[in-house]
């Protein structure tokens, strides 16, 4: 009979780890947060050197498997797509977007080439989102040291907290409490102004209620019944929020936000419209450079606008367009797409996919991180840029989730007393 080591590499979480394992763990943790090239901060971290180095050694097409291949290929193909793009355009090389998805194929392959299995990944990533926590309070710009409790929660250190309490908590002893970990940095989170990580929290909290541990023949309900709680989250929510329930500046916000005829998301996160009028002007080979959109490109972008309900022009041009004369699309999708065309949006559309299928497919000990991190995987692809860390999480939330779902297709396919016994050792 096959032993839990043999079964997709799925560790047993009491297992003893060694303290040369620890150190290595913590060694390649602070390397992740330290950056490579300061003018580029956490995108490029020291870590790049450590995975440069383990490719002779790490095995890649063995044990990184197909689904980790297919993402390592389409990042590579991706940067070839913004370095063609650039030079068809005659734009200036989009040194950024090209590193991020380097950085993200040697993460990937990094971590799904580890010996020690998914809990030693988990353990891994526990100590990442810790070390980029305090990277951000420690080696943070002035003004990030210096800003208030909700700006630094918002804005550097809410997210890879979150991680790291949730993956903490689901590779300890107290497994069990990983949703109410979720549920408590959701309440913190609404305190702090994060509203974005707050929903992402519950969400994850209720697919995680209703999915973790689901069999076959309650699928269907419990997909309905997920369903339902998160649209009951997404209704209520911004009632409780303009209620003042979570403090005056929530109220504050969200109530201007409504206000705006956009609705609450892009009322929030404005940049959408401008995004779609540039990848329609140019959607097989995009534009070499966000920088090149043009003006009847903004102009086409504030007619979807509109036609959205986005009435005030000075509302939102000011995140289009920054002071500095830099356009911002916020979006690593989006982004990608208007940047490289079609086939730079390969990955974040592959990523996507499988964080949506993490989200409803994970089992096992391990399927509360993963599903926490799919929610949050999939509004990061569509609503934030590459910066910081991210390339990095988001590379580690993606081999996560793959050895979870290879875990969970395990469980599926022993069923019974096989699969009751994975359980336990999870």
């Amino acid at each position: 009979m096959a032993s839990r080591t043999d079964v997709v590499g799925y560790l047993d979480p009491i297992a003893v780890h060694s303290t040369r394992q620890l150190w290595s763990r913590i060694i390649f943790a602070l390397a992740c947060s330290l950056p490579l090239l300061p003018q580029f901060g956490l995108n490029f971290p020291v870590a790049i050197i450590l995975c440069v180095v383990s490719i002779p050694f790490a095995g890649y097409g063995v044990r990184v498997g197909t689904s980790g291949l297919v993402l390592i290929v389409a990042a590579i193909v991706g940067m070839f797509a913004f370095g063609l793009s650039a030079l068809w355009w005659r734009a200036d090389f989009p040194i950024s977007s090209i590193g991020n998805y380097g950085v993200f194929a040697l993460f990937v392959g990094y971590f799904l080439s580890r010996r020690s299995g998914s809990f030693d990944v988990a353990r891994l990533f526990c100590l990442i989102a810790i070390a980029t926590a305090v990277s951000y309070l420690v080696f943070g710009s002035e003004d990030s040291r210096s800003s208030t409790i909700s700006d630094l929660w918002k804005f550097s250190i809410g997210v890879p907290v979150t991680f790291g309490l949730v993956a903490a908590v689901v590779t300890s002893k107290w497994a069990k409490y990983s949703i109410a970990a979720m549920v408590f940095a959701a309440v913190l989170s609404l305190a702090l102004n994060f509203r974005s990580l707050a929903l992402v929290c519950l969400a994850a909290a209720a697919l995680s209620f209703f999915f973790s541990k689901a069999r076959s023949r309650t699928a269907g309900v419990r997909a309905l019944a997920a369903a339902l709680t998160i649209s009951i989250i997404a209704i209520v929510l911004p009632r409780l929020m303009t209620a003042g329930v979570f403090g005056e500046e929530v109220r504050v916000r969200t109530a201007r936000q409504l206000s705006s005829g956009a609705g609450l998301l892009l009322g929030g996160r404005t940049e959408p419209p401008l995004s779609f009028a540039a990848i329609a002007r140019h959607p097989w080979a995009g534009w070499g450079s966000t920088q090149n959109i043009d003006r009847d490109t903004v102009g086409a972008g504030q007619a979807i606008a509109r036609s959205l309900g986005m009435v005030d022009p000075g509302s939102y041009l000011n995140y289009w367009i920054r002071p500095d004369g830099r356009i911002s699309l916020h979006s690593i999708l989006l982004g990608s797409w208007a940047e490289g065309g079609i086939v730079a949006a390969v990955l974040p559309l592959l990523l996507i996919v499988l964080f949506a299928w993490g989200a409803v497919r994970s089992r096992g000990r391990l399927a509360p991180l993963a599903i926490l991190l799919s929610v949050q995987g999939v509004w990061d692809l569509l609503f934030s840029p590459w910066s910081d860390n991210r390339s990095v999480l988001i590379a580690g939330s993606a081999a996560l989730v793959i050895l979870v779902l290879r875990h969970s297709a395990a469980l599926s396919s022993s069923g019974g007393a096989s699969s009751r016994k994975l359980e336990g050792a999870s």
